[in-house]
């Protein structure tokens, strides 16, 4: 039973509807390395209908004893009958709210994630701020140099020099009444639950955003000298200065892409970057939707699946039997059929079936 709360009160219940606590058509939508939303309308006689502040008040969705979402109203529209349509975001959008001052960093990736949250915790009030949990992304060589002259948001910092170079997650958990944010390389829980066709599988599309599809990189690193020349990765590629993937070209073509990044100034670290871009890049590309249902509304003893949970998804008629990692979840509170699972970073498994067919 999801039951929604703002400032630890109680906004939406099934089992008190009757009382003044309901909300028409609530949303949930969580992503990896995204903050979420929630969507609800409030009606006029919900009892908490005054009690919604825009950026201050803490919106928590739970199924039980467990919290699904934590997060702020970011703003909400008033209708002709003057209920509230109301639109919340993810706790990692509080990261927006703080910035990261000039600074020269030298050191190892732990280091400057843990940098970056502690001067985030300096600057928010409480309820933003978070404990620095698991952190599992490492750099090949155990160091890193980055540098800053701007002023930019915490969250706009962390992905453009942590995330986007060095890959990896950060989620946000609860655990014996800590706030923790982590920075993983992967997750790693295998869901028990099989989502298969005929049974709580409800619907499947496969989608290739062409837009975003590349085949072959030109990684590029830092400037040589005082010319305009970058770093590049010849030197330690055969004395070619890209990289391609023979898989994505066969069913794609040659798309070619430049990707430039300003601090790496070794080669080595540059081949490893450009790698890891072009696989995340492809994967990302391709992947899965599908409506399905959550057996664990059915049965509490059957576990629930979890965003970033790696799922078995069978399909027979779709020639699929595969592990897929689950990258969004879009959950309705009312009506959990109409809920949908995104299953995204299973390039090799869906090339795998197209080439034999």
């Amino acid at each position: 039973m999801y039951v929604i709360l703002i400032d630890g009160q109680v906004l939406y219940s099934p089992n008190l509807i009757n009382e003044g606590y309901s909300v028409l058509n609530p949303k949930l939508t969580t992503e990896v390395n995204k903050s979420g939303s929630l969507e609800f309308i409030v009606p006029p006689n919900n009892s908490r209908y005054n009690d919604i502040q825009k950026l201050k008040s803490i919106v928590q969705v739970f199924d039980n004893d467990e919290e699904l979402f934590r997060g702020r109203v970011l703003h909400d529209t008033k209708d002709f009958y003057r209920r509230k349509s109301v639109y919340c975001e993810g706790e990692l959008s509080f990261l927006l709210d703080s910035i990261q001052r000039i600074y020269d960093y030298q050191g190892t990736v732990e280091g400057l994630f843990t940098q970056y949250i502690t001067n985030h915790n300096s600057e928010v009030e409480e309820a933003k701020r978070f404990v620095v949990g698991d952190i599992t992304v490492t750099d090949r060589n155990n160091y890193i140099h980055y540098s800053s002259t701007q002023y930019p948001t915490t969250w706009d910092e962390l992905n453009k020099k942590l995330i986007d170079t060095h890959g990896g997650y950060v989620r946000t958990r609860i655990q014996n009444g800590v706030r923790y944010i982590d920075y993983i390389q992967d997750y790693t829980h295998q869901a028990s639950q099989t989502i298969e066709f005929g049974v709580n599988m409800l619907d499947i599309t496969e989608y290739i955003n062409a837009d975003e599809v590349f085949t072959v990189l030109i990684p590029l690193g830092a400037k040589q000298g005082s010319t305009d020349e970058r770093l590049t990765i010849a030197s330690v590629n055969g004395g070619n200065d890209y990289i391609w993937d023979s898989t994505a070209v066969s069913l794609f073509g040659y798309v070619w892409k430049v990707q430039t990044w300003d601090d790496v100034t070794v080669a080595s670290n540059l081949l490893t970057k450009g790698q890891s871009y072009l696989a995340n890049g492809i994967q990302m590309s391709v992947s899965l939707k599908m409506k399905a249902v959550d057996l664990h509304l059915a049965n509490a003893n059957v576990e629930r699946i979890h965003l970033g949970d790696y799922v078995r998804v069978l399909s027979l008629p779709h020639n699929l039997d595969q592990h897929f990692q689950c990258t969004k979840i879009t959950l309705d509170l009312v009506s959990p059929a109409n809920s949908e699972y995104n299953f995204g970073v299973a390039f090799a498994s869906m090339t795998e079936t197209r080439i034999r067919n």
